[in-house]
């Protein structure tokens, strides 16, 4: 029925990624047959309404090997500019001609993506800014599970289980990934947080089976 509704709305060039869902097994999985896809986006701020996306990476990570080779990576082209995150991300309007239009990398994304499992940290960043793109391209929602490493490294880790013991600072990507002895290379690039989110992942993944988390149901 919910899916049913989101394809009387959505515009028909999106049908193709709605219909793919129809009938959807994923939750009952294995976490070994599940394919994930690890997502991280570079932005001109932090609100989904009037920011944008600049460049956006994924990893696939399927039965706990990360597949850098299938990776998906774009730059996106946008108008919208911001000096106070370009220190960050370093991405310039007009410095890349090779950037695509936000639809052609949303729909290249998603047609890689299918209707595996996305992951991030801090995943509502990511699933903000997506939904807010297939609304304004296809009318329609995103239909994908999310998975945040943010709120798995709490039932792994006793630091992270009791948020008095960490500072803010603490669950930056950074800071995770030093805890967890995953190195991490270019951050604050689309690729780099990708790269270091996905081997992270895999980390987590393998210390959350050893606490009977076998199932994407349970992972959820």
């Amino acid at each position: 029925m919910f899916t049913k509704w989101f394809q009387k709305k959505a515009t028909p060039e999106w049908q193709w990624y709605i219909e793919q869902f129809t009938p959807s097994k994923m939750r009952g999985r294995l976490i070994k047959d599940v394919p994930f896809y690890v997502i991280d986006v570079e932005l001109t701020g932090l609100d989904a309404k009037t920011d944008r996306m600049l460049s956006i990476c994924s990893v696939p990570v399927l039965q706990h090997n990360v597949l850098l080779s299938k990776s998906f990576d774009c730059h996106v082209q946008q108008t919208i500019y911001n000096s106070a995150t370009a220190g960050i991300h370093e991405i310039l309007p007009g410095e890349n001609p090779n950037k695509l239009a936000e639809q052609t990398a949303l729909k290249q994304l998603l047609q890689q993506v299918g209707t595996g499992v996305i992951v991030a940290h801090f995943a509502t960043v990511e699933r903000s800014f997506l939904q807010a793109a297939l609304e304004r391209h296809g009318h329609c929602s995103l239909l994908n599970s999310v998975v945040d490493t943010a709120a798995l490294i709490g039932r792994v880790s006793e630091k992270y289980s009791d948020s008095s013991h960490c500072k803010k600072e603490d669950w930056q990507l950074e800071a995770v990934c030093r805890h967890f002895g995953v190195v991490l290379d270019d951050a604050h690039t689309a690729c780099g947080d990708a790269v270091a989110t996905a081997l992270l992942f895999v980390k987590l993944l393998y210390l959350l089976e050893k606490r009977g988390v076998t199932t994407l149901e349970k992972l959820l």
